[in-house]
C-alpha cells in the first residue's frame, strides 16, 4: 500500500508541477506581451545654465575665476610712430627697369609689402618707388604720409 500511495503522490506532484509550469508560462507570455508594447517617449531633460549670472561658484571648477565679477575697461589704442632712423636703407641694386632695395635686411621691389623688424618691434612696409639716385619711397602701415629713405654715405 505504501508503494501505491507513494506512486500516486508522485503522479499528483508531477501533474501539479506541470500546471505550475504551464501557468507560469502563460503568465510569462502575458508579461512578454505587455513589455513588447510600444514604449512611451521619454524626453531626456536638458541641462540649463544661466550664464548671465556673474557671481557664484562653478560647481565643477570652484577655484576658477571665470565667473568672478570684472568690469570691462577699454584700453586706449597705442600707435607707435616709426621714426626714420629705425628703418635704414642699406642698398639698392638692379637695372633701371627692375630695381631692388634692401631695408633693414629685407629685399623689396616696387609694390611689395613685407614685415620689417627693427629694435623697437616690427612694422609692415610697402615699397612705393625706388629712385635712380639711391633713395626709396615707402609707406608704413598705420601712417598716412610717405617716407623717403636715403643711402647713408
Amino acid at each position: 500500500m505504501k508503494s501505491a500511495f507513494s506512486a500516486l503522490t508522485a503522479k499528483v506532484l508531477n501533474v501539479s508541477a506541470l500546471f505550475v509550469l504551464i501557468g507560469g508560462s502563460m503568465a510569462t507570455d502575458t508579461l512578454i506581451a505587455q513589455t513588447n508594447a510600444q514604449a512611451s517617449e521619454l524626453g531626456i531633460p536638458k541641462s540649463l545654465f544661466d550664464e548671465r549670472l556673474k557671481t557664484g561658484k562653478d560647481p565643477f571648477f570652484p577655484n576658477s575665476t571665470r565667473r568672478s565679477k570684472t568690469e570691462f575697461v577699454p584700453t586706449p589704442e597705442v600707435t607707435t610712430k616709426v621714426v626714420a632712423p629705425q628703418l635704414v636703407l642699406k642698398g639698392t641694386a638692379g637695372p633701371a627697369s627692375k630695381r631692388f632695395a634692401l631695408i633693414n635686411n629685407q629685399t623689396f621691389a616696387v609694390g611689395e609689402t613685407q614685415v620689417v623688424k627693427f629694435p623697437g618691434g616690427q612694422v609692415k612696409v610697402t615699397c612705393v618707388d625706388i629712385a635712380a639716385d639711391d633713395s626709396v619711397t615707402i609707406m608704413v602701415e598705420g601712417q598716412t604720409e610717405k617716407m623717403v629713405l636715403r643711402l647713408k654715405d
